[in-house]
């Protein structure tokens, strides 16, 4: 017994799993569900290209993933929250929202973040190095925990010590 493309009543059409809904020439756009899985898929040339004047992703219980506003801005969603929007002058994340740099991002190396009062660089891993050019020559080192030090063409000039500070060269002073 073979399970065929069914029209209720209503107007609802039904296709068995992996029953393909297709178009074009060589068949280059399919709609379809794997028993799992949904799928639209473009397998031939050019784009997929979807269109209107706002798009919206959501989840099936509609939570919002993703919205895309023409010439407006895009929002992206975590938990139905919005972490990320684009607007004319650039991309807006809100105060405590963090960019976060690393392997994993439940492991980062490196946040980037507001809190409203400040703004903050930190370092998880390792030293901290600002470099200064296309050569990588370093400009400041802070340690992680420890020493943090000065360079001025790519030579340490000053570093802060558990005991002071230390200079390499000469102390110059107006007064």
């Amino acid at each position: 017994l073979t399970t065929r493309l069914t029209v209720g009543n209503d107007g609802t059409v039904n296709l068995p799993d992996n029953g393909k809904l297709t178009a074009g020439a060589g068949d280059d756009l399919e709609i379809y569900h794997d028993g799992s899985h949904s799928y639209i898929s473009d397998t031939g040339t050019g784009y997929l290209l979807i269109k209107g004047s706002e798009i919206q992703l959501q989840s099936d219980t509609g939570e919002d993933f993703a919205k895309f506003q023409a010439n407006g801005s895009i929002e992206l969603y975590y938990d139905n929250v919005k972490k990320l929007e684009t607007s004319s002058y650039g991309v807006w994340l809100g105060d405590s929202s963090r960019i976060t740099l690393g392997n994993t991002a439940a492991s980062p190396d490196l946040h980037f973040y507001a809190d409203g009062t400040n703004t903050n660089l930190q370092n998880i891993t390792g030293d901290f190095i600002l470099k200064s050019n296309a050569s990588g020559d370093k400009a400041l080192v802070a340690k992680n925990g420890a020493a943090t030090e000065l360079y001025y063409d790519n030579n340490k000039k000053l570093e802060t010590k558990s005991d002071g500070v230390g200079i390499t060269g000469e102390l110059e002073c107006d007064t």
